[in-house]
């Protein structure tokens, strides 16, 4: 029998590496988890009222910061939607173990509920794989127009998902491009091709040109000037 006053829900460790997740701000990434638990212990809803929300979250974030990750994660997730006295989020009771009361398995349906539901968790994973996708193609496609010789796509995206995780890899990868743009190997035209330069990304996140007697500037204090 179905626990019928604990309700669960399934926060997959794939979230981590989902860029609706990632791309959020530490703040917005805490308040989703909280979101999620406020929907799962009131069967779905969420009052919209902010100081309830804020009651509800046990936070002393102030109602401003709160409306903005709710916003933030709108834009994410975009199934998180509203009505104007609650939000709630599309299909979240396949996120729980909840039964609602019309619902009453029968012993019969026990062993063919069990089949069915994991047919419908594949189907979702399925789904939500292919959003995950889109979202990793989206963000690639933002690097690699920043990314001057574009040789050898496929590679190059290949490199990108296995080595950008997260918010600051992003931010790394951006940082890492434009530092190789400035630098002698490119300014003389010696280019790699993406596939390349993908794969060796980091680095170039904290390169910096050595002077000409091959010391980077950052170091060029620690040598001892000739003393005539």
């Amino acid at each position: 029998m179905p626990y019928r006053n604990i309700v669960f829900i399934k926060l997959e460790k794939r979230l981590l590496n989902d860029w609706r997740f990632f791309t959020l701000s530490e703040e917005s990434q805490l308040n989703f988890i909280k979101v999620l638990l406020c929907l799962a212990q009131n069967y779905g809803k969420m009052p919209k009222k902010l100081e309830v929300i804020k009651t509800m979250f046990h936070t002393k974030q102030h109602k401003t910061t709160i409306e903005k990750s709710i916003k933030d994660i709108q834009t994410n997730f975009p199934k998180f939607k509203e009505t104007d006295d609650f939000y709630y989020m599309e299909d979240f009771e396949e996120k729980t173990n909840y039964i609602p009361d019309r619902e009453i398995p029968r012993k019969s349906q026990v062993f063919p509920k069990v089949v069915v539901d994991k047919e419908e968790d594949k189907e979702e994973d399925k789904e939500e794989d292919k959003e995950e996708d889109k979202g990793m193609v989206k963000l690639f496609d933002e690097v690699w127009d920043l990314y001057p010789k574009k040789l050898g796509r496929k590679e190059a995206q290949k490199h990108f998902e296995a080595t950008v995780k997260t918010d600051q890899d992003l931010r790394d990868i951006k940082k890492a491009i434009e530092n190789y743009k400035q630098s002698g190997t490119f300014k003389k035209g010696f280019i790699q091709n993406g596939s390349t330069w993908f794969n060796n990304w980091r680095d170039w996140i904290n390169y910096q040109e050595p002077k000409p007697n091959g010391v980077p500037e950052s170091l060029q204090g620690f040598i001892k000037k000739d003393v005539k």
